[in-house]
C-alpha cells in the first residue's frame, strides 16, 4: 500500500509538472506575441522617409552610368526589404517546407574593386532606414517555431565608416541562427570601412543562438585567431567557413588554436583556398585520428 500510495503521488507530481510548463510555455508564446503586435502597431504609422532618386537624375550627373544605377537599385532594395521588415516580415526564405529557414539577405551588385565613398554616401540614409528597421525586429525573430532557423546574409555589401557601425549595431544582440559576411571588407581589411572582422566578432560574441557562422572574402589576422576560436566555443558552433580569408601562414595557426578547443562541437568546417600547408595538414591528421564530431571538411585550392 506504501510503495503504490508513492507510485501515485510520483505520478501526480509528474503530472502536475508538466500542466505547469504547458501553462509556462503558453504564457511565454502569449508574452511573444504582444511584443510583436507592439511592434507591428507601432510601425502602421512609418513611412520609408530616404528619397529613391532615379538615374537620370542630375544628382548623377557626376557619377557613372554604373554608379548611379547601384545607388538606384540599392535604393530600391533597400526600400522593399524595410518596409517588409517594418510589417513584422521576414524578406527572404530559403529550403523546402518543414526544412524552412527565414531571414534577411543582403547581396549587392557593388563592383570589385567596390565602388568609391562617394557612391557609398549617397546610400546611408537608406542605411539608416533598414538598420533603424532591423534594430526592432527582435519579437517576430522571437516568434518563429522551433523548425525554422533565422539567418542574416551581407553579401558583396561595402559599407563606409557610418553604415557600418550602424549595422554592426543592428545586429548585436539578434538571436540569428546562421551569420554570412561575404566580401565586406573593402578588400583591405576594412581598414578604409566596410564591415571588418573586428565588427563582425562583436557581432558573433552578442549571439547566444548562433548555430552556424560563415566569413569569407574577408582578412582575418592573426590577431583575430583568439576571439574567433573563443566564438567558436562558447557560441557551440557547428559549422563554420572561413573561405579565403587568410593570407599565407595565418591559416596553419588558426587550425592550430581552433582544434585545441575542448569539445569541440563542429560538424562542418570549410577551409578552402586559405595557403594551408603542410604544417596545417598534419594537425588536421592527428585531430581526424581522434574520431571528432567532425563529419565535412573542406580543403580545396591550399598549399600541400
Amino acid at each position: 500500500m506504501i510503495l503504490e500510495s508513492t507510485s501515485q503521488m510520483t505520478l501526480a507530481s509528474k503530472q502536475i509538472g508538466e500542466k505547469v510548463d504547458s501553462v509556462n510555455e503558453k504564457v511565454d508564446r502569449s508574452l511573444k506575441f504582444h511584443e510583436y503586435n507592439k511592434m507591428v502597431i507601432k510601425n502602421q504609422s512609418w513611412e520609408y522617409s530616404a528619397p529613391i532618386y532615379r538615374r537620370e537624375d542630375q544628382r548623377f550627373d557626376d557619377y557613372t552610368l554604373d554608379e548611379a544605377g547601384y545607388i538606384e537599385e540599392t535604393a530600391e532594395q533597400l526600400e522593399e526589404m524595410t518596409t517588409k521588415i517594418r510589417r513584422g516580415e521576414f524578406p527572404h526564405t530559403m529550403g523546402v517546407f518543414p526544412h524552412t529557414d527565414t531571414g534577411v539577405d543582403l547581396e549587392m551588385n557593388d563592383s570589385i574593386p567596390p565602388f568609391n565613398f562617394t557612391v557609398n554616401n549617397e546610400l546611408l540614409p537608406h542605411w539608416q532606414e533598414f538598420t533603424a528597421a532591423l534594430k526592432q525586429f527582435t519579437p517576430a525573430m522571437n516568434l518563429l517555431p522551433d523548425n525554422v532557423a533565422s539567418y542574416f546574409s551581407l553579401d558583396h555589401v561595402q559599407l563606409n565608416g557610418d553604415a557600418m557601425f550602424l549595422m554592426k549595431n543592428a545586429l548585436i544582440g539578434k538571436p540569428f541562427q546562421r551569420l554570412d559576411f561575404i566580401n565586406n571588407d573593402n578588400g583591405d581589411g576594412a581598414r578604409r570601412g566596410g564591415m571588418g572582422v573586428d565588427a563582425i566578432l562583436d557581432i558573433v560574441e552578442s549571439n547566444n543562438h548562433l548555430q552556424k557562422l560563415s566569413i569569407l572574402r574577408n582578412r582575418i589576422g592573426t590577431h583575430h585567431i583568439e576571439r574567433l576560436c573563443s566564438a567558436v566555443r562558447n557560441c557551440h558552433l557547428v559549422e563554420l567557413n572561413l573561405f579565403n580569408s587568410f593570407e599565407p601562414g595565418i591559416a596553419d595557426r588558426m587550425i592550430a588554436s581552433l582544434l585545441t578547443i575542448d569539445d569541440l562541437k563542429l560538424k562542418k568546417l570549410k577551409m578552402s583556398s586559405n595557403h594551408i600547408t603542410s604544417v596545417g595538414g598534419t594537425i588536421l591528421a592527428g585531430y581526424l585520428a581522434t574520431n571528432p564530431k567532425l563529419e565535412e571538411l573542406y580543403l580545396s585550392e591550399n598549399n600541400w
